[in-house]
Parts: C-alpha cells; sequence; structure tokens
C-alpha cells in the first residue's frame, strides 16, 4: 500500500543521492537537507560537508600528514600533532568561513530565525564548490599542466558562482519555511496548501509536487548515485597520486631534523639601526664560500629598501655555533621568544655562537619590530627556498647547527632562553683560541 502524500515514511537518502542532488537537482537537494522531503535526511547536509572538508584537507596536506606522522615516530607526538593542528587551521579555514557566513546571510536574509538549518542548506551549496576544485585539479595532474593564474582564478570563480546560484534558491527555501508555532499570525489560512493540494506536515509544499519530486528521484536513482560518487572518486584519486609522490619522494620531502647536514643559507641583512657590522667569516667558511660561487645572491636578491646588498652565509659560519630562528611580524609567540634570542646573542655571541633571525613576510615589519626593541641580532629577509630547504611548516621555528653544518637540534614551537642555552653550551669552542665575532 502505498503511503499517504503527508506521511514521510521514505526510504533514507545516501550520501551519493545526496551529493548527486546538489549537484543535478539542487532544490531537491535544499529541501531534503531541510527535512521536508525526508525528516531523516535533516542534518544529513552538515555531515557530508563536514566529511568534504576532511576530504580537501586530505587532498591539500597529503604530504603534510605524512610529515606528521613521521614526526610523531622519529621526534615526539607533540610535534606531529602540533604540525596536524597547524596545518588543519589553516586548510580549512577558508571552507568554514564560507559554510559560516553563508549560513547566517540566509538567516538574516529569510527571517526565520533558524540558523541550524540555514547551515544545513549552505552545507548543500558547498558541495560544487569542492567538486570543481578537485575535478580542475585531477585534470591539470593527469596532464602534467600547470594551469595560469587567470584560468586558476576563472576556475574558482566557476565554483563558488555555481555555489552562489544554489545559495539563491536556497534563500527561497529558507523563506518558505514555515515559522514556528510561536511566531505564527494568529489567523486561519483559507486559502489551502501551494497548488491546491495537502500539506507536508507544516511545510509549505503540496502533495502533488511532492510525489512529482519522489517520482523524479525514482527514474534517475542510479545517475543520481554515479553523479554523487564521482567527486568522491576523484579525491579518493587525488589523495592517492599525492599519497604516490610523496612515499616515492619522501627521502627529499621528509623533515629537516637532529643528525642532517644543513641545507645551505645565504640571504640578504635586512637594515636595522642598531645592527652589528656584517660577521666576519671564519678561514675555513670562507674558503668553503669561494668554491659555491655566487648565482645563488643573484638569483635571490631581495627587491625591498629595507633589504641592504650583504648577505650572511651558512657556509662562511663553519666553527661557529649557528642559531637559526624563522619567524614572522604577526606570530606573537615569535615576537615573544624574541628577548630570550636577543639576551642569547648577546651572552654568547663572543663564545662562538650567531644567532641568525630568518624574517618570513615583510623586510619592512622585521625592520620596524627591531627598531622598536634595539635587537642587535643579524636580521636577514628569506628568499622562500630557504625555509622551503628547512621544511619550516610552523612558526616559530629554531634550528642549532653545529660547527661542523651539522644539525644539532631543531625546535618547532616556542622555546625558552634555558632551553636554548642547555642546547649551545656543550657545542661552543673550549679553551682561549681566537673565534670570529660579529
Amino acid at each position: 500500500m502505498s503511503p499517504r502524500p503527508g506521511n514521510r515514511q521514505t526510504a533514507s537518502i545516501s550520501l551519493a543521492h545526496r551529493l548527486g542532488n546538489a549537484l543535478i537537482a539542487p532544490y531537491r537537494a535544499l529541501l531534503a537537507a531541510d527535512g521536508r522531503l525526508d525528516a531523516s535526511a535533516a542534518g544529513r547536509a552538515g555531515s557530508d560537508a563536514s566529511l568534504l572538508i576532511a576530504l580537501s584537507f586530505a587532498v591539500a596536506e597529503t604530504q603534510e600528514i605524512f610529515t606528521a606522522i613521521w614526526l610523531g615516530i622519529h621526534e615526539s607526538l607533540l610535534s606531529g600533532l602540533s604540525l596536524l593542528v597547524h596545518r588543519l587551521s589553516d586548510a580549512v579555514f577558508a571552507d568554514l568561513a564560507y559554510l559560516l557566513t553563508a549560513g547566517l546571510v540566509l538567516t538574516l536574509l529569510a527571517g526565520r530565525r533558524d540558523i541550524g538549518r540555514d547551515l544545513d542548506l549552505a552545507c548543500v551549496a558547498y558541495v560544487p564548490v569542492v567538486t570543481v576544485r578537485w575535478t580542475s585539479e585531477l585534470f591539470f595532474r593527469a596532464l602534467s599542466w600547470l594551469p595560469s593564474t587567470e584560468l586558476s582564478s576563472g576556475l574558482l570563480f566557476l565554483g563558488y558562482g555555481w555555489g552562489a546560484a544554489i545559495l539563491v534558491l536556497a534563500w527561497h527555501v529558507a523563506q518558505s519555511r514555515p515559522l514556528p508555532a510561536k511566531d505564527a499570525p494568529n489567523t486561519i489560512d483559507t486559502t489551502g496548501a501551494i497548488d491546491g493540494a495537502d500539506d507536508i506536515g507544516a511545510d509549505n509544499i503540496g502533495a502533488e509536487s511532492a510525489h512529482r519530486i519522489a517520482a523524479t528521484a525514482a527514474t534517475r536513482g542510479w545517475y543520481l548515485r554515479w553523479t554523487g560518487i564521482s567527486p568522491l572518486i576523484v579525491a579518493a584519486a587525488l589523495i592517492l597520486a599525492n599519497g604516490i609522490y610523496t612515499g616515492r619522494n619522501f627521502a627529499a620531502l621528509k623533515p629537516v631534523t637532529t643528525g642532517d647536514m644543513a641545507p645551505a643559507l645565504s640571504l640578504p641583512r635586512i637594515h636595522t639601526a642598531t645592527a652589528p657590522a656584517a660577521t666576519t667569516p671564519t678561514k675555513r667558511g670562507a674558503k668553503q664560500s669561494a668554491k659555491q660561487g655566487t648565482k645563488q645572491d643573484d638569483r635571490h636578491r631581495a627587491p625591498s629598501p629595507a633589504v641592504a646588498d650583504e648577505r650572511i652565509k651558512l657556509i662562511e659560519l663553519r666553527g661557529r655555533v649557528v642559531v637559526i630562528d624563522f619567524w614572522a611580524s604577526w606570530c606573537q609567540p615569535c615576537l615573544a621568544s624574541m628577548p630570550a634570542l636577543e639576551s642569547l646573542h648577546r651572552q654568547y655571541s663572543r663564545r662562538g655562537l650567531t644567532l641568525i633571525s630568518v624574517n618570513l613576510d615583510s623586510a619592512e615589519n622585521a625592520q620596524r619590530i627591531f627598531a622598536e626593541a634595539g635587537y642587535t641580532m643579524p636580521l636577514v629577509a628569506d628568499d622562500g627556498t630557504t625555509s622551503n630547504a628547512y621544511k619550516v611548516s610552523t612558526i616559530p621555528h629554531v634550528v642549532v647547527v653545529d660547527g661542523h653544518g651539522r644539525i644539532r637540534h631543531v625546535h618547532r614551537g616556542a622555546i625558552s632562553h634555558d632551553e636554548l642555552v642547555e642546547n649551545i653550551t656543550p657545542l661552543l669552542p673550549r679553551g682561549p683560541r681566537s673565534i670570529a665575532r660579529e
């Protein structure tokens, strides 16, 4: 016996059908997300969006996930978790902002004051955004083609434009949602349901419309299912491809850690009012620097007027202990650790320590911060290549290099003055022999 038109005893809508509806039948997907076709589907859109966000993170940060696992095994569980949380917050911020903004706008425009259901509607509009993102990435990956900035921007606009079109439909669905009983006007509706049919529960969608929607869903069941499965297959293919690439090249991609030889560093000094004279290279370092040549200097010269022509080269500091601090002007933990680093620089520079402060974002901001605080430790501007070579993924990031150019300690996150003293003291040269000083 077929159920009555007003009865919601319908089969639960699967994930594949929900995603397929969002892509090719968005109005039906929105009604289902709003609980007006199938009560069991209400709230599922949020779960679907959570899954898609998790897959987006896995697609975009496959290498970082491998790195976090490696750190958790070889260094500490805290290091691995810290990297994972940091990358997760960066990767999902834009998507979460999109969903929250869209949900709030729907609530304000519809005036129904049901943010939970409006967020579910916004989650439906998120499906085409990630579908376009993943599909285009897989397409370009298959062709080994790097798209132009204009093409990338166009595809981004296509995804969000598609989502915006669904949000317009979502506004209509939210606006037609019945008001709660306490907010409904005290009048008797004698006009009947839309299209002259009975209401489905308290909804404004007629039984005839509901039957028509259900019939369409039945005839297109296989089509909807495969359409919904397609983005999941694309995401799985991208994760697999990224995983294979990372696995094959992990020796080069893995984090720089204790025992590794320090990557080359040749960075331009940033002008500071209290900057010391240029570091005098040790004899050993000067010979090795001459062998390297100066091609890297010209290739990565920073254009900022705050940056000087003079460069600090790690290879010229052989024989000295070097502490390299990667930081940015917006990073509060980085700024909080600077007094300890400056104290370390003043206390141990005569004993064979060189501290290099590598700014990652703005030479002008770094120059201002150093001038205001009166810091005298050497300040240089990152060229992008150096921070990548040291696998800097979170900041503060401090690396301690011994006199032979080998990494002895890596600190991901804030570090105290006492910890650094404990790290460098055993590495400093002993005895009265002369050491080149800044």
